[in-house]
C-alpha cells in the first residue's frame, strides 16, 4: 500500500467522510419531513460532493490495499452514484416527488453502506497496518 499517507490518517479521513455523510443524511431526511425542497436540494448537493470525494479516495485505497471485497464494494459505489444522479435529475427538473420515498430510501441505503461495507474496509486497513 502507498505509504505516502499513513494508514491511520487514511482511516481518519474515511471516518470523517462517513460522519459528514451521516450528518448530511439526517439533514436531508429532516428537510423531507418538513417538505423543504430547497433545503433538501442544498443538503443533497453537499452530500453528493462529500460522497463523490469519499468514493474516489476509498476506491483508490481499496486498489492499493488489494482489498478482497473491492469489486463488490466498488459496484455498490457505482449503484449509489447512479441512483443519486437520477434523484438529482428529478429534483432539477422540478419533479419534487423525488423528495419523498426515493430520496429517503437512497439516504437510508447510503447510510447502511457506511455500516455494512465501509466499516469492514476500515477494519481491513487497521488489520493490514498491524499485520
Amino acid at each position: 500500500m502507498n505509504d505516502a499517507i499513513p494508514v491511520a490518517k487514511k482511516i481518519l479521513t474515511l471516518s470523517d467522510d462517513c460522519g459528514q455523510l451521516r450528518e448530511l443524511g439526517a439533514r436531508i431526511l429532516a428537510a423531507i419531513e418538513c417538505c423543504d425542497v430547497e433545503a433538501a436540494r442544498g443538503h443533497l448537493l453537499e452530500f453528493q460532493l462529500v460522497q463523490d470525494s469519499h468514493f474516489r479516495f476509498q476506491n483508490r485505497l481499496m486498489e492499493e490495499a488489494a482489498y478482497p471485497a473491492m469489486e463488490e464494494h466498488m459496484r455498490c459505489h457505482e449503484r449509489l452514484y447512479t441512483i443519486l444522479m437520477a434523484i438529482n435529475g428529478a429534483l432539477c427538473s422540478g419533479r419534487c416527488s423525488a423528495l419523498t420515498a426515493e430520496l429517503a430510501a437512497f439516504i437510508e441505503e447510503s447510510l447502511a453502506h457506511i455500516h455494512e461495507m465501509d466499516q469492514p474496509f476500515h477494519d481491513f486497513l487497521i488489520g493490514e497496518k498491524s499485520g
